[in-house]
């Protein structure tokens, strides 16, 4: 007698699966004091959060993504405290880990730009290389130590940003700097509060990233960095308010210029309504004084700006916004903007979860049914106006791959961007 095996499946119906996004999912790397180690996990609040890693930068990192607009997000713990050398190799295994995972925004949290080894080369090739630019990375500055003019110095001075970070693909020089933002700001979080810390404001920038399409630029958008609301996975009411605040008074201070043209303008103008535009060197007001040009060298915001940091900029009418949000492109390349790599890796990552469908089909099928499929998707994204027009060009190598070359036209751009990518299949 054939003895009867039963296969139970239990299934959780409170808690669904992430979902299949293409441009929101975010990844933080980091350490706690506790949690598994190089083991991805989806967090769905701030309690899972702190049930599952303990205290640690790694969960203040997810209540900053989460409050800034964040919604998917997956935390990776490297340990829980690590000298420098250990925290590169810890996330040479946890790229690994991440070869064949749907990331999108990919922050490891002890990177730095201005480190002894190289983070930001670490994070370009494996973005490039591996994720074949279907991810933008994140990383920061290190904190503070030294006088502001000397931070500020250095960083301008940084031979990483100079020289861009270049490779070869196929025999050509690539530019791998179009994945990667370097955020050169520092914030107060919990302000006035027992709990107050500064940190970069890596996680902050990706949070913000992932609550706009991706073809939507964020510069001059508005942080969204504090609130009072009820989890609605846990029903418990949160009070934790992060305020976004730059740490250096250098990064908030107005050129003296300017703020003669207010106090001589004191009667015209709202001094709670006014902008400055670090980039053209100009403030705008409310009253008579309409638009003013004011002549003073670049300010420290705009230095770092134009060296292609992203930094964040007081605007008393939307709080605190970055004040351009660029890549580490080199200068000149049509990448420089962060919104042109999100919405080139959210193309690739549409057409991979296409293309996955038809592992193992027989090559013809494949020309039959994939080919039709990606055109349909493209055809998608122009009538939703993320993308104004496409080419794509697609030949299969061998049986187990599919290449294509592809040129969009983003929102706002007349000319054309070309990447080119390889599907297994």
């Amino acid at each position: 007698m054939i003895p009867k095996v039963h296969n139970a499946i239990f299934l959780n119906p409170i808690i669904p699966p992430p979902p299949i996004v293409f441009s929101e999912n975010i990844v933080i790397i980091g350490c706690s004091d506790s949690g598994p180690i190089l083991d991805p996990m989806y967090i769905r609040n701030h309690k899972e959060a702190t049930d599952t890693f303990g205290n640690g930068r790694l969960v203040d990192a997810y209540n900053e993504a989460r409050l800034s607009g964040g919604q998917h997000i997956y935390l990776i713990r490297l340990g829980e405290t690590l000298s420098e050398q250990e925290t590169y190799d810890q996330l040479h295994q946890a790229y690994r880990i991440l070869s064949t995972f749907p990331a999108h925004i990919l922050i490891p949290l002890d990177a730095y730009i201005d480190s002894t080894l190289d983070f930001a080369g670490q994070l370009c090739d494996f973005l490039y290389d591996e994720l074949q630019a279907k991810c933008v990375g994140i990383i920061g500055a290190k904190p503070r130590e030294q006088s502001y003019d000397d931070f500020v110095t250095d960083l301008i001075k940084n031979d990483r940003m100079s020289n861009g970070f270049k490779g070869t693909s196929d025999g050509e020089v690539v530019d791998k700097g179009t994945v990667l933002s370097v955020v050169a700001t520092e914030a107060k979080y919990n302000y006035g509060k027992e709990n107050e810390y500064v940190a970069t404001a890596t996680a902050t920038y990706g949070g913000m990233l992932a609550s706009l399409q991706s073809h939507i630029s964020p510069t001059n958008k508005t942080t969204l960095v504090g609130g009072v609301n009820d989890d609605p996975h846990t029903g418990i009411r949160s009070e934790t308010i992060s305020n976004l605040t730059t740490t250096w008074y250098q990064l908030e201070r107005v050129p003296e210029e300017i703020v003669s043209v207010l106090d001589s303008n004191a009667e015209e103008v709202d001094k709670d309504n006014y902008e400055i535009d670090y980039l053209e060197g100009r403030i705008r007001g409310t009253g008579s004084l309409g638009e003013t040009n004011i002549s003073y060298k670049y300010s420290d915001l705009n230095s770092l700006a134009l060296k292609r940091y992203v930094v964040f900029r007081y605007n008393r009418r939307r709080g605190y916004v970055p004040l351009r949000a660029a890549t580490a492109a080199l200068p000149g390349s049509p990448w420089q903007y962060i919104a042109y790599s999100r919405i080139t890796a959210e193309i690739l990552a549409r057409l991979q979860y296409i293309a996955q469908d038809f592992i193992g089909e027989d090559s013809r099928y494949i020309e039959q049914g994939v080919v039709p499929i990606i055109y349909s998707e493209l055809d998608k994204l122009v009538r939703l106006e993320q993308i104004q027009d496409y080419k794509i060009d697609i030949e299969h190598e061998d049986h187990e791959n599919i290449s294509f070359q592809l040129d969009i036209v983003p929102i706002g751009q007349i000319k054309s961007l070309r990447t080119k990518a390889r599907f297994i299949i």
